[in-house]
């Protein structure tokens, strides 16, 4: 994760699991976790239900700079 690497992944709709992850993913940034170095977590849900997603393709910038702006 530190070395800028970017996780796109989906089919977890907006259930528990998806909700679980979100937490742990803001908690290892929250406590400067060893892995995530001086890069932040790129950690995506780009499912296409998502509203920002809406069943469309999207680049991984479109994906990056609309899912800051959601989060």
């Amino acid at each position: 994760m530190n070395r800028g690497t970017i996780l796109l992944y989906g089919h977890t709709h907006n259930s528990a699991e998806d909700v679980y992850f979100q937490k742990c993913l803001a908690g290892m940034e929250e406590n400067d976790c060893r892995h995530v170095g001086d890069k932040s977590i790129q950690a995506y849900n780009v499912g296409c239900m998502k509203p920002w997603i809406d069943y469309e393709p999207r680049s991984l910038k479109e994906i990056a700079e609309n899912y800051q702006n959601i989060k």
